[in-house]
């Protein structure tokens, strides 16, 4: 174990503190952020608080107002955490988001270049003419339009499936498992350049999102679905260019022609559908070919195109650059631009109320019962007479006003009322107002399960504090009850663990001993369960 990172340069971590924060959070800001939450893990809980309490007091000192919101305290906390690695070094970190994010950036240089190049090559092979028979654009509408129109066709009743049965489509969970690979690779890629102390570091954060779609949602989905937008728009682009250059350049003559024996009247009604966007703007004759024009312009091998019009034959380029507009280009650009706001109104959205942000603003925002010199950073004389001043305060205001708390009778009859609610806002920042008991009978732990199933919680935010014996092994019939009771409770209720060694002669909030707390931790993990916090009473209670 490594203590946490020193706050090695004050003057500068200072004038961060006084810059405006960043309006916005990025993805690579939640990929970072969940790096250090994954870090502070293996940290001594001491040490942390004494790190982020002063961070807190750098950012919102004593008497100067109310602290900022809990979406930008995280958001400062994470920038001086970068800031204080960049110190050490005198170079900026190779972080996890920056990873992402230089990736995510080439990756749009390489679809755009790629995208252009593959739709103005196809289009050029379809457009391939040399005089001696039209250009057949029976080809160009099934490969650049029809497929197209399929595509959006399906995108639509994905959309309408999902809509309907509220559930994950094939789609998503292709593009999911999809990101995650691509994601590991990376990861696998960068980790060559750390020192072998931060790979597992590295490698936590984005292992973390997998487990934490109940927080992010899809949001580490939609870069990918920009990226591919994005070539589908410059593929369409290429296409349109190509097809716009080589009318210009070149006198192409368009027919039709197919081996199924379909009559002119039935190619006109299709036309006419797919030409339905923009007909009211340029009608018949100017915006797709004419019944009479259709006819005029069908390839017949034996006949040549000696007897076909020049009209008729150049009719149809600008149904098809119509096409590859409507059908190509204005949807591609939609679809990025929607799928970009999306993500921008669910970063927005982010709350951050989940279990490890609920510890670091409660590191912050308690008081330390000492104030002591410390290895981090020093801050000014006034501030720490200011901290002596906050350490004799009530501490801050509970996460949740109306916890329930939940342990085992035999632990009830040897504690009162007054330490569980004061355990419950030390370790969790609860403010406890029910207790109930439970014993080895489900029956009566069905009870009260039902009970907190129909509860009505303040606000909606339903919080359960489990104190539990972790010398006791987690058996699958208390990792069943957790399950269980997250599945009763409402979205983004929490459930946190205050796991207690073997009961004292006056208290039975001790310690447990160090492998009983690996063995729970890793249990508790295996759950997945972002909303599942769990803590460890300190030596003397």
């Amino acid at each position: 174990m490594t203590d946490p990172q020193p706050l090695q340069n004050p003057q500068r971590i200072r004038e961060l503190v006084q810059k405006p924060a960043p309006s916005r959070w990025q993805i690579g800001d939640l990929i970072d952020l969940e790096y250090y939450l994954a870090a502070d893990e293996k940290e001594d809980e001491t040490l942390l608080h004494s790190r982020d309490r002063e961070i807190y007091l750098a950012i919102a000192p004593p008497g100067q107002g109310p602290p900022p919101a809990r979406r930008q305290l995280i958001r400062r906390w994470l920038e001086i955490r970068k800031e204080a690695e960049s110190s050490q070094t005198g170079q900026p970190r190779l972080l996890p988001g920056t990873l992402f994010t230089d990736t995510l950036n080439l990756a749009k240089w390489v679809v755009l270049v790629c995208g252009f190049i593959s739709g103005a090559g196809l289009a050029l092979s379809l457009l391939s003419y040399r005089g001696v028979e039209p250009v057949n654009v029976s080809n160009y509408v099934v490969l650049l339009i029809g497929l197209q129109m399929f595509f959006l066709l399906a995108l639509f009743v994905g959309f309408l499936a999902r809509r309907r049965f509220r559930r994950r489509t094939l789609s998503a969970s292709f593009w999911g498992g999809l990101v995650y690979h691509l994601c590991r690779r990376g990861v696998k890629a960068a980790s060559r350049r750390l020192a072998a102390s931060r790979r597992d570091r590295f490698s936590a954060a984005f292992g973390l999102l997998k487990s934490q779609r109940s927080v992010y949602g899809n949001l580490f989905l939609l870069p990918l679905i920009v990226i591919s937008q994005l070539f589908g728009l410059s593929f369409n682009l290429g296409a349109l260019g190509a097809t716009l250059a080589k009318v210009v350049t070149a006198d192409l003559a368009f027919g039709w022609q197919t081996t199924v024996q379909i009559g002119s009247l039935l190619v006109y009604r299709l036309v006419r559908v797919i030409a339905l966007p923009w007909s009211w703007l340029l009608p018949e004759g100017s915006g797709h070919p004419s019944l009479e024009q259709i006819e005029n312009s069908r390839i017949i091998l034996k006949e040549g195109i000696a007897n076909l019009a020049t009209a008729d034959l150049v009719s149809w380029w600008p149904f098809l650059c119509l096409g590859l507009l409507c059908y190509g280009i204005l949807p591609r650009l939609l679809l990025a631009m929607t799928t970009i706001l999306r993500q921008r109104i669910a970063l927005r959205r982010l709350d951050f109320s989940q279990a490890a942000c609920d510890r670091l603003v409660l590191r912050m925002q308690t008081p330390l019962l000492a104030t002591t010199q410390t290895s981090f950073c020093p801050l000014p004389a006034e501030m720490d007479t200011n901290e002596a001043a906050v350490a004799v305060e009530e501490g801050p205001r509970p996460f949740a006003e109306d916890a329930v708390v939940l342990l085992d009778e035999a632990l009830l009859t040897r504690s009162s009322r007054d330490q569980i609610i004061q355990a419950g806002k030390n370790h969790f920042g609860l403010g406890v107002v029910e207790i109930h008991p439970l014993t080895g009978e489900l029956r009566q732990n069905r009870q009260v399960l039902d009970l907190l199933g129909d509860r009505q919680w303040q606000k909606g935010h339903a919080c359960v504090c489990l104190i539990q014996e972790a010398w006791q092994p987690p058996i699958l019939e208390f990792l069943s009850f957790l399950r269980d009771l997250r599945g009763i409770l409402p979205d983004r209720g929490k459930i946190y663990l205050l796991l207690v060694g073997k009961p004292g002669a006056d208290t039975i909030f001790t310690p447990p001993s160090a492998n009983d707390r690996k063995i729970w931790e890793r249990q508790l993990k295996s759950l997945g369960d972002p909303y599942l916090g769990c803590a460890f009473p300190k030596d003397g209670g």
